[in-house]
């Protein structure tokens, strides 16, 4: 069996219908290379900025520790049923603050002497602390029963003898 010979001039339109992709062209090439350097350049820098922001992080004064684990410990938790553990966790609160801000060491003071020897504190921060750790000590060592008001009154006391005690530059939080 004999083929017929084909012209080149019949197979000349097939040849000019050659079709390229979209997703083959350079355009779209060059356009994929660019987002991809556009994310990997954002992904960069956002991982620098969070490790900065990291490294940033807020140094909280001692007041503001002081007044955060008070608002804690104010909280109605177990603490509350346990009058002897949350005046022990008070005058700990206040014994950690005064040393933290008056960089004194307040260790192995009681409360009754550590109130005597702060010298520094105002007269009316004083006079509160010393109400707070004569009252402490009958509920802490002879299991007295503190009632509600009380526990209120002397959360109070802590939190105006930390506020009474915060430096004039530092700003107020309540």
């Amino acid at each position: 069996m004999q083929t017929a010979p084909i012209s080149p001039a019949a197979l000349a339109d097939i040849y000019e219908m050659w079709h390229i992709p979209f997703w083959q062209t350079g355009w779209f090439i060059l356009t994929c290379i660019s987002i991809g350097a556009i994310i990997a350049i954002g992904a960069v820098a956002t991982t620098i900025f969070l490790l900065r922001k990291r490294r940033q992080s807020y140094i909280q004064t001692p007041w503001e520790r002081a007044l955060g684990r008070l608002q804690k410990l104010a909280n109605p938790t177990e603490a509350e049923s346990n009058a002897s553990l949350l005046y022990t966790r008070l005058t700990l609160l206040l014994k950690q603050y005064l040393q933290e801000r008056y960089d004194r060491t307040l260790e192995g003071h009681t409360d009754t002497e550590l109130a005597a020897r702060m010298h520094e504190l105002p007269d009316e921060a004083a006079a509160q602390l010393r109400q707070i750790f004569e009252g402490a000590v009958f509920i802490k060592f002879a299991r007295a029963k503190a009632r509600q008001e009380r526990i209120k009154r002397d959360l109070r006391a802590a939190q105006a003898v930390i506020s009474l005690t915060t430096p004039p530059s530092a700003p107020q939080k309540n």
